[in-house]
């Protein structure tokens, strides 16, 4: 009897779907395993950590190196063409809300419209994410920077409190009240 994990009685298409699977799951042969039963290829989770880990690594690096990106891109483009549906429907949303205002309660419309923008917004986060585009974008200049980058485009701007400090009161002294009565 073969040694259990070895690949004998799978298919070539079998193990290229064992490895495929994990490298969609980020390595986890659990999850790739249910995946797969899901879509009626039953190969038990140990069988595909043998595979990737020895058997067949080599293949598994270029399953994961090759075709992830392939894959990644592909999502990329059907969650932009996602975005742009949502786009549309909170268009149209957006059109029935103005034709139908008299008649819809606005926390109705309101909810349907936010609700696709959110949807949107999203899906072309995700877009991002998927092609390696920055989610977020900070910036990283100090006052002094931003000081300098005004004057060449000929603003001036004179810092607050560059003069001498006032003293405070002495804790003795009488302090008037704000709104300028005496009493």
């Amino acid at each position: 009897m073969p040694p259990p994990g070895r690949g004998e009685g799978y298919t070539e298409e079998e193990i290229e779907r064992g490895l495929v699977a994990v490298a969609l799951a980020a390595g986890n042969t659990r999850l790739a395993a249910r995946q797969l039963k899901a879509q009626g290829v039953s190969i038990p989770r140990g069988t595909l950590q043998t595979w990737t880990a020895r058997v067949y690594a080599e293949r598994y690096e270029f399953v994961r190196r090759a075709v992830l990106p392939r894959i990644r891109e592909a999502m990329a483009v059907e969650t932009e063409d996602l975005a742009r549906a949502y786009a549309e429907a909170e268009r149209l949303t957006l059109e029935k809300f103005r034709e139908e205002l008299p008649n819809l309660r606005a926390h109705e419309a309101a909810s349907a419209l936010r609700n696709l923008a959110t949807g949107r917004g999203i899906s072309t986060d995700k877009a991002n994410v998927l092609r390696d585009r920055p989610a977020q974008i900070t910036e990283h200049r100090d006052v002094g920077e931003i000081l300098s980058a005004l004057r060449r485009l000929g603003v001036h701007v004179e810092p607050p409190g560059l003069g001498e400090p006032k003293a405070l009161p002495p804790p003795s002294a009488s302090v008037a009240p704000l709104d300028g009565r005496s009493d």
